[in-house]
């Protein structure tokens, strides 16, 4: 059987400021994202960092699907 992966890149977006690091940045649509996915019949695999703040911070990311043909 063949499986159909597929990504979907998702980037951070400022939200506020926080203690030690000074701001915090959220994926506010991931789960939104992750559910609409499961609905169209993929499973959520994980996710990929593609960029990244010197802090260590991810601040783009691909998220991996996988369904069955």
């Amino acid at each position: 059987m063949e499986k159909q992966i597929e990504f979907v890149r998702v980037k951070s977006s400022l939200k506020g400021f926080g203690v030690g690091k000074g701001v915090k940045y959220r994926f506010d649509e991931t789960r939104k994202i992750i559910e609409l996915k499961a609905k169209e019949g993929f499973s959520y695999r994980g996710f990929v960092p593609v960029e990244q703040r010197g802090t260590g911070d991810i601040t783009i990311m691909d998220l991996v699907f996988e369904k069955e043909n």
